[in-house]
């Protein structure tokens, strides 16, 4: 169920999901909370992979990502816990392969999310 949400709000969620279908998409909300990195690809219904602030990699799938991945279900395939976030990280990277790390580094003109504004001195 979507509350509070405007018809112009729910397309920019929709554009992003759907950029995902055939690319890595970085979560920038999981990542501005500082919980670590998480990236999914596959539109609705996909693949995940996510590192965790504590050093916990988790790899996997979700399904009913609409109109946004936070409420998609996830399914664990792979999970292992690392010393810390860079060794997670890392392992993340190397997982993903040559298709993740070049769209990890490009990825598309999204919206982030709102910032608090600037303090005038």
């Amino acid at each position: 169920m979507i509350i509070n949400m405007t018809n112009e709000e729910f397309q920019q969620w929709q554009d992003i999901t759907a950029a995902s279908d055939g690319r890595w998409i970085q979560d920038i909300v999981y990542s501005h909370n500082r919980r670590g990195a998480f990236y999914y690809k596959g539109g609705e219904d996909g693949i995940y992979i996510e590192a965790q602030s504590d050093g916990m990699l988790t790899v996997g799938r979700y399904e009913g990502a609409f109109p946004h991945i936070g409420e998609a279900s996830f399914g664990v395939a792979l999970q292992h816990k690392y010393d810390s976030y860079n060794e997670a990280f890392e392992n993340m990277r190397e997982l993903g392969g040559w298709q993740f790390m070049a769209d990890m580094f490009s990825q598309p003109e999204i919206i982030a999310p709102p910032t608090e504004p600037e303090m005038e001195l």
